[in-house]
């Protein structure tokens, strides 16, 4: 339903609110950044303007940076040879 909402929410527009981005597109873009990190992101097919909207976020100087740098953090965990239930107690 979220996606559906989303998808919804963004047909005929490019951002969110209004023509340009802002930090409702923020709001909406960094959590998918987690969803990508671990492979998934919404299906093109089901909803592309959801994905045509994370596609031009995610291209953003702002957003690349901190795609860059979340992999730095996620390659470091990948290191770490401890259970989750270790590292988070």
């Amino acid at each position: 339903p979220m996606f559906d909402y989303l998808e919804s929410a963004l047909t005929g527009r490019d951002w969110f609110v209004g023509t340009q981005f802002s930090l409702a597109d923020i709001s909406v873009a960094s959590p998918f950044v987690n969803l990508m990190m671990i492979g998934l992101r919404p299906l093109p097919a089901r909803w592309p303007a959801l994905d045509a909207f994370l596609t031009r976020a995610w291209a953003r100087d702002s957003f690349k940076a901190l795609i860059v740098e979340d992999k730095k953090i996620a390659a470091a965990f990948t290191k770490i040879n401890v259970s989750a239930e270790e590292l988070w107690s």
